[in-house]
């Protein structure tokens, strides 16, 4: 086996490598991301789980979102992953506001609070490093609302994105 950090190598030395890399049989690069956005403006019940669907996508790597039916991401490598969304709403009434990252249908991570006022904007934050089998495990964001709120579409505002920072 040759070691790519040898100092036989000269200092212009270019490495170059078809598919993903693994170092000690673990997959390094290359792996799964997704950016996906609300599209479509949806209301949230007051004092419910709403599921946000996330109908749009800016990038999907290797199409592991479903943004047509479950709006979830299944990545098909394992592996660390940093998943982050931000959701921002309108409100019919005063109450607050959260989004909630979901792993496999349970909550997971619970993200920034935000309190609204009537016919106000607002939006909450959430952010977790999740392990994710690349098969079955999946994660999805919800939002929990004490009063009826619309997840608006906003390209900026309103968006899930997830990627690979570590092989399993």
């Amino acid at each position: 086996s040759s070691d790519v950090c040898s100092s036989d190598l000269a200092p212009a030395a270019k490495l170059d490598v078809a598919g993903n890399i693994a170092i000690n049989g673990k997959i390094a690069l290359n792996g799964p991301a997704v950016s996906a956005w609300v599209s479509t403006s949806h209301a949230a019940a007051a004092s419910r789980y709403t599921k946000a669907q996330f109908r749009s996508k800016e990038f999907d790597t290797a199409n592991c979102f479903d943004n047509v039916t479950n709006f979830r991401f299944t990545p098909n490598v394992a592996g660390y992953y940093q998943v982050s969304s931000t959701l921002r709403f309108t409100t019919m009434a005063n109450g607050e506001w959260v989004a909630i990252i979901y792993k496999n249908g349970v909550a997971f991570k619970s993200g920034s609070l935000s309190n609204a006022i009537i016919g106000g904007n607002g939006q909450s934050h959430v952010s977790a490093l999740v392990y994710l089998n690349g098969s079955t495990d999946y994660v999805e964001v919800y939002a929990y609302s004490e009063a009826i709120m619309i997840i608006l579409a906003n390209q900026v505002g309103s968006f899930f994105q997830a990627a690979m920072v570590r092989g399993a």
